[in-house]
């Protein structure tokens, strides 16, 4: 999805991000610039693919061929360029019958209506959605369909639409509408439309005038539109002498010269995007989910948070909701790895703390949106979740890479953090068969079997002697503690009470480490900061409420259900009885 293809740099915002922020805070601002692209899929011709069409008609009716090339048969027979109306003029004389012959080429019979052809596309209603909403209240389109109306129509906005000098002319201000579609190049069921070289070339000047208002007093986000063909619309933009807001193009691939000297005119910003479809849906969420947040700079977490809950609760977003996560999961990779984070560099503490909070700045939004699917996720869902966990956590296998040994164990640190993320979320929400699932993956690791959680245990990839101070006491699970303080503020707004924050942790903590004993032979597994918190007392134990919770759910306990402790309510009590046995006999507590 879009979010594979727009790539940026550690610290950069992604580009898309950018345009939400702007169009949510700078309400009505910001027009849209579209072309063919966004018809595309709807199996809507260009104009010019109209004409060449036209012309093959016309060579049927002379009983000639064009050789695959109509334009060029067009000239030798009549000895000009073809036009729009000439055309239409010899194969329709009459307005109805012009208009019969035109409706064929852009709205749908019966079956292409069935076949999902000839209408309004996701990225017409997206933008329809985004217009109704008041966000956008100005389009211009270089296209002859009537898609962007039809999805207006939709959602119960009626557009003002000026598709000839005329109607420019006795337009009302942009200002007085709630939507003004500015059809540059005219309507299909208007014969002046524009199509050829020399009608692209200069615009009457009562349009122009309309234009340079739009692209003065607005922002604009360019899509669908290759800007290298129509000279009159492309001067038009570098005209314009003032840039009040920021010039966005979102394009599948590398812009054309033309294309590209006007973006850098303009001072604008590229997109990279793998369709208009993906983009405006994207661009449409976002700002919805910006709205939600009720604050004029969020931070991109946040918004992703608020997408997230939305596809969650709606199974229709399944396909979104994956590229979502999945797609962030694909940066915190691209953003963790040995290029970025080589394991063969110079180590001292500062050193190994300076890459422990590059890592957490950068698996943040990731963290929060693990947290917060692990609360919300229905059990259909739980393999996304899952699969987000089994995706870090396989990257660096064991020998694979080389270097100083806290390094290469501090590469699986982004998987370490998600499963914090998705198990907190999941304690919180109760979900303990989901718990089971997360800490019960299993990988192979030297042609042995063996459980995940124990290539990323907190204990076995940070390096706990770099986290101890050397001039205040020493902490007792330095590496726990640090989780728990990290991880507070992507957890903050899922659980605003520290206390129960910390109850989370805590419960989270010991279940982890009756699962890393599960099935082990010795007599050790890695205990959390809950172990001095309980024998202190400044936090209630999860011993008491795990073994409350086993006994309450009797045979059909949750976290029985799936691959830890072998389903069997004897070896889970067995491993608690060890754990505890352990933890009560550790000499720092």
């Amino acid at each position: 999805m879009a979010n594979e293809q727009r790539r940026t740099l550690s610290g950069v915002i992604d580009p898309l991000i950018s345009i939400a922020f702007g169009v949510h805070s700078n309400r009505g601002a910001y027009a849209l610039l579209v072309g063919s692209g966004i018809s595309r899929s709807a199996g809507i011709p260009t104009g010019w693919e109209v004409v060449t069409d036209l012309i093959e008609r016309v060579a049927q009716l002379e009983g000639a061929g064009t050789s695959g090339d109509p334009a060029a048969w067009y000239r030798e027979r009549y000895g000009t360029d073809p036009e729009y109306s000439k055309l239409l003029a010899q194969l329709a004389g009459q307005p109805a019958e012009r208009n019969r012959l035109l409706r064929s080429y852009f709205e749908p019979n019966a079956e292409e209506r069935e076949e999902g052809l000839k209408v309004p596309t996701p990225a017409h209603r997206a933008i329809a959605r985004l217009v109704r909403n008041g966000f956008i209240r100005v389009i211009v389109t270089t296209n002859f369909d009537r898609l962007l109306e039809r999805a207006l129509d939709e959602v119960g906005v009626v557009p003002t639409v000026i598709a000839s000098a005329d109607a420019a002319s006795g337009a009302l201000p942009l200002a007085h509408t709630d939507c003004t579609i500015v059809k540059v190049h005219g309507d299909y069921l208007d014969a002046r439309i524009r199509n050829t070289a020399d009608e692209l070339a200069n615009y009457d000047p009562r349009v122009d005038a309309l234009l340079d208002r739009v692209f003065d007093e607005y922002g604009l986000i360019v899509c669908g539109w290759s800007g290298e063909w129509d000279d009159a619309l492309r001067h038009a933009i570098e005209r314009c002498p003032t840039r009040r807001f920021t010039t966005y193009w979102a394009t599948r691939g590398d812009l054309g010269e033309r294309a590209t000297r006007l973006l850098t005119a303009r001072a604008g910003v590229i997109v990279t995007i793998e369709s208009s479809d993906a983009f405006f849906q994207e661009l449409e969420e976002k700002v919805s989910a910006t709205a939600e947040l009720r604050s004029p700079h969020p931070e991109s977490g946040k918004v992703a948070v608020a997408a997230l809950k939305r596809y969650l609760a709606d199974d229709r977003h399944r396909i979104r909701l994956r590229d979502l996560v999945m797609g962030d999961v694909r940066r915190v990779e691209e953003e963790t790895g040995v290029e970025q984070f080589p394991a063969n560099a110079p180590i001292d503490q500062d050193a190994f703390v300076a890459r422990l909070e590059r890592y957490e700045a950068v698996c943040e939004p990731l963290v929060t949106m693990l947290a917060t699917a692990g609360y919300w996720a229905t059990p259909e869902q739980y393999a996304l979740v899952i699969g987000a966990i089994d995706e870090l956590g396989r990257r660096f296998e064991p020998g694979r890479v080389g270097g100083t040994v806290a390094w290469v164990a501090l590469l699986n640190y982004p998987a370490t953090l998600a499963l914090y993320g998705a198990g907190l979320g999941a304690v919180l929400a109760g979900k303990l068969d989901l718990l089971a699932q997360l800490l019960g993956l299993e990988i192979t690791e030297y042609g042995e079997r063996r459980r995940l959680l124990e290539r990323i245990a907190p204990t076995n990839v940070v390096e706990g002697q770099l986290l101890q101070p050397a001039d205040r006491p020493r902490y007792l699970t330095p590496v726990n503690d640090r989780l728990h303080e990290v991880l507070r503020h992507p957890l903050r707004e899922l659980i605003p009470s520290d206390d129960r924050y910390t109850e989370i942790f805590d419960r989270f903590e010991y279940i982890l480490t009756l699962a890393f004993a599960d099935g082990r032979d010795a007599g050790w597994a890695p205990v959390g900061s809950y172990g001095w918190r309980s024998r202190r007392r400044e936090h209630g134990t999860p011993y008491a409420w795990i073994a409350a919770e086993g006994e309450a759910a009797g045979e059909g306990w949750a976290l029985l259900q799936g691959p830890l402790f072998g389903q069997s309510r004897e070896r889970f009590d067995a491993v608690r009885v060890a754990v505890d046995e352990m933890i009560g006999q550790l000499h720092w507590l």
